[in-house]
């Protein structure tokens, strides 16, 4: 789309700012507030432990989640941490308590013997 009078491709703008903060955030993830970006790996597995049990797709769990394809896939990756309003809708989206999708193993750093 271009804004009119000014020349400015708007989508291509979005587009190139999307490129660039997913290429800073995979090459520095620590600088995008991840403080133990293990624990997310740990609930990226678990919760696409939860969604293959089901035999859903990603796409399957967003739709029933009310939530983006992309979102679930971000989160399986732990290229994001969701949010709590996120964890609500999957809880929901998967029939299952928000205790329960938070009940999964730590990842081994975090074990204590």
């Amino acid at each position: 789309m271009i804004v009119s009078g000014h020349g400015v491709n708007i989508r291509s703008v979005f587009d190139n700012v999307d490129l660039c903060v997913h290429s800073w955030w995979r090459a520095s993830p620590q600088l995008a507030g991840v403080k133990k970006p293990a624990t997310g790996q740990a609930f990226g597995l678990h919760l696409r432990q939860l969604r293959e049990r089901r035999g859903w797709s990603q796409q399957a769990l967003a739709d029933v989640a009310d939530i983006t394809k992309k979102t679930v896939y971000r989160i399986e990756t732990a290229q994001t941490s969701p949010t709590l309003d996120v964890l609500t809708c999957l809880a929901e989206g998967l029939e299952i308590s928000l205790p329960e999708l938070l009940h999964f193993a730590p990842p081994a750093s975090l074990n204590r013997s």
